[in-house]
């Protein structure tokens, strides 16, 4: 839950950042709800600034996404039938597994997350990752801003 509220914070100060330098009236919380992944962030960025990002950037944190949910709002707990994607996340991804009944054929589990060192050091790196794309994409507004004011020393 941690590394996903650090996320968070980050993204939003990405968001304010890019708010503030493109001089923007319209804010992150101004926006109803979040995209596929959860986070407004990502739509705020993309559709508001234009600020977009590998797309599998994204993808690697959404394992994250679903864990810190089921964290906070079934104490870990899996119960049921599963989407395909769900059922190879939780079967699939490194570091993370169900402690309980897991039935392959009709993708259903019953059980608790078991998160270990392998799942957490896989997104940190890929959370430094996503940041360090974004902090380039906007470190990008600078240098053409450089240049539309005749400022640019190459």
């Amino acid at each position: 839950i941690a590394m996903h509220a650090l996320l968070e914070s980050a993204l939003q100060e990405f968001c304010e950042l890019a708010k503030e330098r493109r001089k923007s009236k319209l804010a992150v919380e101004d926006l109803a709800k979040g995209g596929a992944d959860g986070f407004k962030e990502r739509r705020y960025l993309e559709k508001v600034h234009a600020v977009e990002v590998d797309g599998r950037l994204w993808d690697a944190i959404s394992p994250l996404v679903f864990v810190r949910n089921r964290i906070a709002h079934s104490s870990g707990r899996v119960h049921g039938v599963r989407s395909a994607r769900e059922f190879a996340l939780l079967t699939q991804t490194p570091g993370l597994s169900v402690q309980g009944t897991v039935v392959a054929d009709l993708r259903f589990v019953n059980g608790s997350l078991r998160v270990e060192k392998e799942f957490v050091e896989s997104f940190e790196k890929a959370i430094y990752a996503l940041l360090k794309a974004l902090e380039s994409k906007l470190s990008e507004w600078d240098g053409l801003r450089a240049v539309r004011s005749g400022r640019r020393q190459d």
